[in-house]
């Protein structure tokens, strides 16, 4: 039996089973693409032939897809790699969407800020709030300050 997602599973248990068989899924679309062009023939005819691991043509269709999209990604994310090197590190998602904007490239920030995670790129972040501090260590008092204005004080309350 095999359940929604393409995956193989055992009777009324809906047990999966332990193979990775989400990891061979691309090798598996890559086999039937190569096969259509060669066969020039359709692709339930290859997804049904029992050679091949079982896999539903929605499934196919969905790793050909995403496939497609890192593919169409590549640009932008050239384009990000450079921003942030020539940036030396400092701009985040926010600033380097600005800046794809300057150069002409309409991208969401929220693709820009996953496509960083993906690239593992983080902005350096630096403390831009100190915490108020008066201290300047222990003063001793001048003596002859101390008269002065003690001198003064008694003056003006005379």
């Amino acid at each position: 039996m095999i359940d929604r997602h393409g995956l193989a599973v055992l009777d009324q248990s809906y047990t999966t089973y332990t193979s990775n068989f989400k990891e061979q899924v691309p090798e598996i679309v890559l086999a039937v693409t190569q096969l259509r062009r060669e066969l020039k023939v359709s692709v339930t005819f290859i997804l049904d032939t029992p050679s091949l691991p079982h896999l539903s043509r929605s499934t196919y269709y969905y790793t050909l897809k995403k496939k497609n999209q890192d593919w169409d990604n590549q640009e932008i994310m050239v384009e990000i790699k450079a921003i942030y090197e020539e940036h030396k590190h400092r701009y985040g998602y926010r600033r380097i969407t600005c800046e794809l904007r300057r150069r002409v490239l309409l991208v969401n920030h929220k693709k820009v800020q996953h496509l960083m995670n993906k690239m593992k790129l983080f902005d350096i972040v630096s403390k831009r709030w100190h915490k108020y501090s008066n201290y300047r260590g222990t003063q001793e008092i001048i003596p002859t300050l101390f008269l002065v204005v003690l001198i003064l004080s008694k003056q003006w309350t005379c």
